[in-house]
């Protein structure tokens, strides 16, 4: 309503004032209709390559309206309207890098009455120059030739090539190089750069390489004889070339050529020397030596296919060749060799023949082939091996009887075989070639070793073998047997080759022999029957041999019986006794008379339990252990058993170890007890050379205070054991009367 009324009020200004100067001037007819037309923004930016569209906002009033866009590369979503709208501008990519473009389009009121327009500007910022090429290696063969390559770009831009060699022609986006032939003999490289306003893009460049131009020679070296000649070679070349020489007796034909495949010609003059000669064509690429052809020419030769020839000690032939280009005589034949050819021209084969070679020696020699008067010599060696010769051992044992061993003569000879003892016979006595030899010895009756040798000559060679033949002999591998009283079997190894014999006294009957006789190496059994006495005896077995007599002495024992003890001692209050145990090779008994002991027996060990004695008087008891497998005489062993009264006197003598006073350690001390009543093991824990004497002990069985005692203890030379406990030593006097109360004597 603000708007009306004041469009109103404008209209009714003009056309009071002046509405013939307005209708006259502007050829339009006054309205009376309230107008309002209204754009914004009225200018719009878009970047090269705008992906999206801007807004354009119309405000209007009675008015419709029109865009009027004659700009092909902006685009309006909508071509005219009736009311308040927004349009939507976009642009096209600009592709182009060169410049930013601009351009105007207009919304204008799309009525009679009213004239009315609005220009908006848009404007496009360029795109971001780039250069591209299709390649940024190029490589090029040394001949004249062209490549191409493309380049894409939206901006203008600069080629730069600084090669005289090298240039470049443009057609649209491709370009074509074009090279002039390397003549050089290394490769050429240049770099083609493209710029945009001055700055060189580092990126899209071109290098370009060009190899030498090539050049090759169909060989690459020519040989040719001392003759004249000539050759034709083939030049393939990427450039123009020219052929020379600095050698007189060499020519070539033609001297240059174009780039492509041609010919020329190399020839030779004779060569009249017996030297060879070399010389050299080159062929070149501008003022530049690319290829050097050796051109070799022999002089007058004598050659022969090989320089030794070789041959076994036999006779034999062998054929020569002889390669030559003038003619030759042969000469200097040592007299073993023959040739059936001694002069010639040119190539030709020569036979040469050797005779046999006596001797195990080898032999060489030497013959020429040679033109008088020219320094052209072939020398032919001549090697030939001597005979082989091999015996193969150097020694032969036998034994003493006749015996035969062979041996193995390698040899391509004759050879003759000699005996230097007639007990030694060899077969055959000559033969030829690879063959045996059987050498025979007769029995040696003797008991002493002999020796002899066969010697075999094969030309100049001879070998020696040593014959060496044992005698008889004789040996026994003991000189005692020791049967045990059981009897059994031992064995005596004979070592011998000869007869021999076993036989013993007649008068002994209780050994056997078995062989009592034979003729080699022999074990003999000798059995020795059960000896059931207490006597040991022995005898001698006899061995005859070699005409003397070898003795060895045979001897069994007796039977044995032994006991570990020969003494058992009980206190008054009995007791078992330690185990007492019987060694004895034969079968015994043990007897016991007294009541008071009763014998258990485990094996070969037995022990003795004793019942209390509670009289007044000691006791004393035997047991005897006797052998009852006796054939021949007695034996037993007595052992005595002694057992105190109560409160009984004592002595042990030879006490020291015995730490217990029960007679299971030895000793050599003596200790002396009266009055003893219940200390069964006297076991004071201490160790003592000395005597002890104990008068009136009663109730303290360990002597450790424990039971109260009135015993007198008369120590000497205890050592420093005070405490009687043997923790320490001491050579000191203890003397206690009246030992009551004081439990550790202390």
């Amino acid at each position: 309503m603000k708007h009306i009324g004041l469009y109103i009020l404008l209209v009714c200004i003009v056309f009071a004032g002046c509405s013939d100067k307005y209708s006259s001037e502007l050829g339009l007819k006054p309205t009376l209709t309230p107008r309002y037309l209204r754009v914004s923004p009225t200018s719009l930016s878009f970047s090269a390559n705008q992906a999206s569209s801007q807004s354009v906002d119309i405000e209007t009033m009675e008015t419709p309206w029109k865009v009027d866009n004659a700009i092909d590369w902006v685009s309006i979503s909508a071509a005219n309207g009736q009311s308040n709208s927004n349009i939507n501008v976009s642009t096209s990519e600009n592709k182009d890098a060169n410049a930013a473009r601009t351009g105007v389009f207009y919304i204008k009121a799309d009525v009679s009455d009213w004239n009315y327009e609005k220009g908006i500007s848009v404007s496009q910022a360029a795109a971001t120059p780039y250069i591209n090429v299709s390649q940024s290696n190029i490589t090029l063969k040394g001949t004249a030739c062209t490549s191409t390559f493309d380049v894409t770009s939206n901006c203008s831009y600069t080629v730069t090539n600084d090669a005289d060699w090298l240039t470049l022609s443009q057609k649209g986006n491709s370009f074509v190089l074009n090279a002039t032939a390397n003549e050089t003999s290394q490769y050429r490289t240049t770099t083609i750069l493209f710029s945009y306003n001055g700055i060189d893009q580092a990126s899209n460049k071109i290098v370009v390489t060009q190899a030498p131009a090539s050049i090759n020679a169909s060989t690459e070296t020519l040989t040719f004889e001392n003759t004249a000649g000539e050759v034709k070679v083939e030049v393939t070349s990427e450039s123009k070339w020219t052929a020379s020489t600095s050698y007189s007796w060499i020519n070539v034909t033609p001297n240059s050529g174009e780039a492509g495949t041609s010919s020329i010609t190399i020839s030779v003059s004779p060569n009249t020397s017996v030297d060879e000669r070399t010389g050299y064509v080159i062929l070149s690429i501008g003022s530049e030596k690319r290829i050097q052809i050796p051109i070799k020419q022999r002089g007058i030769y004598i050659e022969t296919d090989k320089s030794q020839y070789d041959f076994d000690a036999s006779s034999g032939t062998q054929t020569i060749q002889v390669n030559s280009n003038t003619s030759w005589q042969v000469s200097s034949v040592p007299s073993w060799i023959k040739v059936d050819k001694t002069s010639g021209t040119g190539n030709s084969a020569i036979k040469v023949t050797v005779e046999e070679n006596p001797n195990t020696t080898e032999r060489n020699g030497e013959f020429e082939i040679s033109q008088p008067g020219l320094s052209a010599i072939a020398t032919v060696k001549v090697h030939q091996k001597g005979k082989t010769f091999d015996v193969g051992v150097t020694t032969l044992t036998f034994n003493d009887k006749e015996e035969s061993q062979t041996i193995t003569i390698a040899t391509d000879g004759t050879w003759r075989a000699f005996s230097s003892a007639d007990w030694i016979k060899v077969s055959p006595e000559t033969a030829t070639g690879n063959s045996t030899l059987t050498i025979t010895v007769q029995e040696n009756s003797t008991d002493g070793e002999r020796s002899g040798s066969v010697n075999i000559l094969m030309g100049d060679a001879s070998a020696t073998v040593a014959i060496v033949q044992k005698g008889k002999y004789f040996t026994i591998d003991n000189s005692l047997l020791d049967f045990t009283s059981k009897g059994g079997e031992l064995k005596v190894t004979l070592t011998t080759n000869a007869p021999w014999s076993a036989r013993k006294d007649d008068t002994v009957n209780w050994l056997s022999i078995s062989p009592t006789n034979g003729t080699d190496n022999a074990n003999v059994k000798v059995t020795a029957s059960d000896n059931a006495s207490v006597n040991k005896r022995s005898a001698n077995v006899y061995f005859d041999a070699l005409g003397r007599s070898v003795n060895i002495l045979v001897s069994q024992k007796a039977r044995y019986l032994t006991v570990d003890a020969n003494e058992l001692l009980f206190y008054s209050k009995g007791g078992t006794s330690n185990a007492v145990t019987i060694s004895t090779d034969g079968t015994y008994s043990i007897n016991c008379s007294d009541n008071w002991l009763t014998i258990s027996r485990n094996g070969d060990t037995f022990t003795v339990n004793a019942s209390e004695n509670d009289t007044k008087d000691a006791r004393i008891g035997k047991i005897t252990i006797s052998l009852t497998d006796l054939k021949e005489g007695s034996y037993s062993v007595t052992l005595t058993v002694t057992q105190l009264n109560y409160g009984g006197t004592f002595l042990r003598k030879d006490f020291e170890e015995d730490k217990n006073y029960d007679h299971n350690g030895t000793s050599s001390g003596s200790l002396t007890i009266t009055g003893f009543g219940e200390d069964s093991n006297y076991d004071t824990n201490s160790q003592s050379g000395t005597k002890l004497s104990v008068v009136g002990f009663k109730s303290d069985a360990c002597w450790d205070s424990s039971t109260a005692s009135s015993a007198k203890v008369t120590i000497t030379g205890y050592e420093q054991d005070k405490n009687l406990d043997s923790d320490t030593n001491s050579s000191g006097t203890v003397n206690k009367d009246g030992y009551s109360d004081d439990n550790n004597w202390n």
